[in-house]
This record gives structure tokens, sequence and C-alpha cells, in this order.
């Protein structure tokens, strides 16, 4: 096999030069950047081994209701699947969140306020699917406003 070369080489030519691409000084990526499989070999590419960065927020996510079941599990009467934990929870990943998935709780208002508790504890944001209808066993509103939280988001907002 041959090599043919048909244009004549210039020295010097096709060689990048330090700070072509990205001068000295220059702002590279803005404060608050989510780094990605992009971002990252740039920033390798001009020597950098490590970033300052912020830690992912976490999140606590729960539902809540005896009606619930897991999927792949037989459903009994009046029983559903919950599907609305596992979208959230999918959302919250793609959004790059850590999750803290706390499953069901059924509708007991000692587990819920521990569920409460616990998720406060792990957690810099807390989201509950359930219980807030108007239900004899609906306990989330009464529980959270007993422990001091804020409701962000109601169903029919």
């Amino acid at each position: 096999m041959a090599c043919v070369l048909l244009l004549k080489c210039v020295a010097g030519q096709n060689i990048r030069r330090r700070g072509e691409d990205i001068s000295a000084g220059a702002v590279v990526f803005p404060a608050g950047t989510r780094l990605t499989t992009a971002e990252l070999p740039v920033i390798a590419s001009l020597g950098i081994a490590e970033v300052p960065v912020i830690r992912k927020v976490r999140v606590a996510l729960f539902s809540t209701g005896d009606e619930l079941q897991l999927p792949g599990q037989p459903l009994g009467d009046g029983q559903i699947y919950d599907t609305n934990r596992l979208a959230v929870h999918l959302m919250l990943e793609q959004l790059g969140c850590e999750v803290i998935n706390l499953g069901i709780i059924r509708d007991d208002p000692h587990a819920l306020r521990a569920a409460f508790i616990e998720a406060d504890s792990q957690a810099d944001v807390v989201i509950s699917s359930g219980g807030v209808s108007v239900g004899e066993a609906d306990y989330t509103k009464t529980i959270l406003e007993e422990l001091g939280g804020d409701r962000l988001l109601e169903a029919g907002d």
C-alpha cells in the first residue's frame, strides 16, 4: 500500500498554538455549570485534575397510601400501582438530583410522621405523593403542619 500526498506540507501548518483554543484567563464554564461528559474532557484538556463543585441536591421521596402496590405485584381490590413515585424519581435523576427513595408509606399517622422526620434528616427537599385528599386516612397535611413543614405544591395547584 502506498500513501500519496496531494498537497504540499508546510512547516507549522495544522498545529495549534498554546492558548489558541482557550486564551489565558478566559472563563471556560461559568460557576454553576453542570459538569457532564461534554465539559469534563475540556477541563482535563487544560491540565486540570480537580475542580471545586457543590454536591447534588438530595431529595427524599415517598408515596403514601394503603391502596398503593409496587409494579409487578398482584393488585388487590381497590389497589393501584405506585407509578407517581417512579415518574418523579426518574425526573429528579434526570435533573441531577441524588434521590433517597423511601418507598411506600402506609396510611398510618405514626409511620407517616416517622417518614417525614427520616426524610427531613437525610435530604434538602422532601417530596411526598399522596395523602392530601379528603379521605379519612389522609394525614399528610396535618402531620406536615405539626412538623412545621411548608407545602409548596398541592393537588390542584
